[in-house]
């Protein structure tokens, strides 16, 4: 478990209302992406979430997805499966939103900010 005091800001906190002014390198990297994530086909969609996760788990110190357990209070890593589910959804209501308001002079600059190194095989 995790205490209170034990997260620094490069990890992702799960659950909503709890991650209220934290989050800040996660929703600037999924905003970074979201362009490219986008203009992808089907199948690289995947690839991009994969990179997101691995970005943030590349920091240093390395970024962890966390969750509260509401019965102790204690934080927990929530693992790769979930931490990609979770990036998967949070890039595509970014998507939704972003094609309201749509800024066409930067999305071509950051169409390829948001890609890291991709160890293979990817967990799909």
């Amino acid at each position: 478990t995790i205490t209170e005091t034990e997260i620094h800001p490069n990890d992702v906190l799960n659950g909503r209302g709890r991650a209220a002014g934290r989050n800040i390198n996660y929703i600037e990297l999924i905003n970074s992406c979201v362009p490219t994530y986008a203009s992808s086909t089907k199948n690289f969609k995947p690839i991009v979430v994969h990179s997101i996760v691995q970005t943030i788990r590349a920091q240093t110190p390395p970024g962890r997805f966390l969750e509260m357990d509401r019965n102790t209070g204690h934080w927990y890593e929530i693992g790769d499966a979930a931490a990609f589910r979770k990036t998967f959804q949070a890039i595509r209501d970014k998507k939704c939103r972003a094609i309201s308001t749509r800024r066409s002079t930067t999305e071509s600059t950051t169409r390829t900010s948001c890609l890291a190194p991709l160890p293979l095989p990817l967990p799909l």
